[in-house]
Formats: structure tokens, sequence, C-alpha cells
């Protein structure tokens, strides 16, 4: 059943305004969509940032590296945390164009790298490299991302994507992602459609329906941990929602009930 909570102002977007954002090994991500391009005067590269897991402190003295603290099982390095801390997650961000972490300790995004997309079709015989949307993280830190049209994997080192296959059979233009605790992701556009990828078979998705009551993904939507979606949307039948949004839950499986 999709329930409608409330309709908030101008656009409520679960994550960050300016660059969408996801929870390392946390299972369900907090990201936003749409993300506009990088800035020119964005952060360069931390000098230490080829080696995050080692414990030490940065080169230049200017970010925690903390890779001895730990995810809620202690299996996985996770960066901006503070030192030795157990039940700490990266949050990674990103723009169209290139992915960031968020330090916990200097409460500042930290510049990965480029995507370096490959070039898709923009119209007519034109191209440019493909624009990331959304982005999520599954349970065994792996970074997942979406266009419109591909989803990819990103390095978490250099920022640099993998293609892993199209999205065209779930939607027309999708720009959401979600990871549930089992590993599953999610996709969603902006018409109301679902599906499911299996992280076993990434390339293949699974339609699920269209979301019930006339509406549609915003903009990003989260899993909870009990498999609950959580989504900004709009009425495909109201316009102007689509600026002033609401926020819904429904179940994933079956988006049209």
């Amino acid at each position: 059943m999709t329930r409608v909570f409330l309709f908030g102002a101008a656009g409520l977007i679960l994550g960050f305004t300016l660059a969408s954002a996801a929870c390392s090994g946390a299972g369900a991500d907090s990201s936003s969509g749409r993300a506009p391009d990088a800035s020119a005067d964005t952060a360069p590269l931390d000098s230490d940032i080829g080696a995050p897991h080692d414990g030490g402190a940065p080169d230049d003295g200017s970010v925690p590296d903390a890779g001895d603290a730990r995810d809620a099982d202690g299996s996985a390095p996770q960066r901006g945390c503070p030192s030795g801390v157990i039940g700490c997650y990266t949050v990674y961000a990103h723009t169209d164009h290139v992915l960031f972490y968020f330090d916990l300790v200097g409460t500042k995004l930290v510049e990965v790298g480029a995507f370096d997309a490959p070039q898709v079709p923009t119209g007519g015989s034109g191209t440019a490299e493909d624009t990331l949307t959304d982005l999520a993280v599954t349970p065994d830190d792996r970074v997942w991302l979406i266009s419109n049209v591909n989803l990819y994997t990103a390095d978490v080192m250099t920022g640099h994507v993998t293609l892993v296959g199209p999205t065209t059979k779930c939607g027309i233009g999708n720009f959401a992602l979600a990871s549930d605790l089992t590993g599953n992701l999610y996709v969603g556009d902006s018409k109301g459609a679902i599906c499911r990828v299996s992280p076993t078979n990434p390339a293949t998705m699974t339609p699920l329906g269209i979301m019930g009551g006339g509406l549609a993904l915003a903009g990003d939507f989260v899993l909870v941990s009990d498999g609950t979606a959580y989504a900004t949307a709009y009425d495909l039948t109201m316009p102007l929602t689509a600026n002033d949004n609401a926020l819904v839950t429904f179940a994933p499986a079956t988006p049209n009930t």
C-alpha cells in the first residue's frame, strides 16, 4: 500500500541538496537524485587518498584517515569516520561526474575522483559523458550508480565507473537507486516504474510495476530495515506537485498496491 505522509515545501529531498549521498554498508541508501555538475572550485583529492585504510594521518593533515574504523559487523574499513570506531559507515556523495565521501570528523566533502563515464548519445549525432543521477551502497560496500540509461559500479579509490548494463528495460529516464539489506538494488523513474536488480546478475532487471495512487518518484527513495521504501513523490495528474513533493511509503516488490 502506498501511504502519503505529508507535502513538503519546495521538493523535499532525502539527502544532500547539492550532492547525492549514501552510507557504505548500511544496506539502505540516502541519496538524492539529479545532482548538478561539480563546481570548478571543488576541493582537490587529498594526497593520502591512495591509501585510505592504513590507519595513518593524511599527508597534508587536512583529512582524517580513519582506516581502522569499521562498520557494525567489523568486517570492512570505513573512510571519513573517527579512528577506531565500530559501527561507523562511509558516507558517499556525488555530483553528475564526480565521487566524494564525507569527512564526518571535519564535516566536509572529500573528492575521490571523476567518474569518467562513457559517452552516450545526446540527440542527433552528438554525444556527452553519461550523467550519473543517483548512488547506492550495498551491504558488501560496493558503490553503485545509475544514469537515465545505464547502471555502473564505482571504484571507491579513484571514482572511476564501470558499466554494468542498460536500465532502459525499467523505465524512461531512470534517476533513483536504492539498496536493501539483502543486497538487491531497486531502480525508479519519473513515471512511477520500479525495478529490482540482483547483484548476482546485475545486468538483468526485473520490472516490479508502477507506483500506486497515480504517484511517481520525484527525486529519491530509500529502503529501511523492514524493506519499506520511503520516497519523495509527486502526483502525475498534478504537475505542481513536482516542485512540492509528498513523502510516501510503499512496498518495492508490489509498488502498485
